[in-house]
């Protein structure tokens, strides 16, 4: 069993915690101010979705929540999300067929943040948009360990670099006390080795 397969059983009570709530509350906050004024994309694919619980920013869109956990997936399924268990750095999509792309709380716990980044270029479509957060070295995130995440964090300026080398412009930028929420959008036609 996986730790997020084994934290599955209780993750959503964990997140119920005043604490952590509030935390999740601030991150959800600025999260809509940061999608507030883009239309709602038809389709979109949430990596790393855990319980689906930050899947409400657009409900007429179709959503779906991929996860490598099952335990974390079952748990979409039963809030009526389409749930799939797969890997983020190697997505069962076809090439150049989604609008919008996801992925909140999740690059903190990628070991290959390119290939994550270049499987997000694939499946986009042309002019496709993604929300990445990452999670910078900061105390707070240095303090999640203590939590039993192996988190490997990113500095800003080293994300700028990778998202503009792969093509990506970045649109829209908000920071919080533990993320840094990137709206990025997919320049020209999604180039896929």
């Amino acid at each position: 069993m996986s730790f997020w397969d084994f934290k599955a059983s209780f993750y959503d009570r964990l997140r119920r915690w005043p604490i952590i709530r509030r935390i999740h509350e601030r991150e959800k906050k600025y999260l809509s101010q940061l999608l507030e004024p883009l239309e709602a994309p038809p389709v979109i694919v949430d990596l790393g979705t855990g319980t689906g619980a930050s899947l409400d920013f657009f409900p007429d869109s179709t959503l779906i929540g991929l996860d490598s956990s099952l335990q974390m997936i079952r748990s979409t399924v039963k809030l009526g999300i389409a749930g799939v268990a797969a890997d983020a750095c190697r997505l069962p999509i076809q090439t150049r067929s989604i609008p919008f792309v996801s992925a909140i709380g999740l690059t903190e716990y990628l070991r290959d943040i390119d290939a994550f980044m270049e499987e997000i270029r694939r499946v986009l479509r042309s002019g496709g948009i993604a929300l990445v957060t990452i999670s910078p070295p900061v105390l707070l995130n240095r303090m999640r360990t203590l939590l039993g995440h192996r988190l490997h964090l990113i500095r800003e300026t080293d994300w700028e670099s990778s998202i503009r080398e792969l093509g990506f412009v970045l649109t829209a930028r908000e920071r919080s006390a533990m993320q840094t929420a990137f709206l990025i959008k997919l320049s020209g036609p999604s180039s896929v080795s």
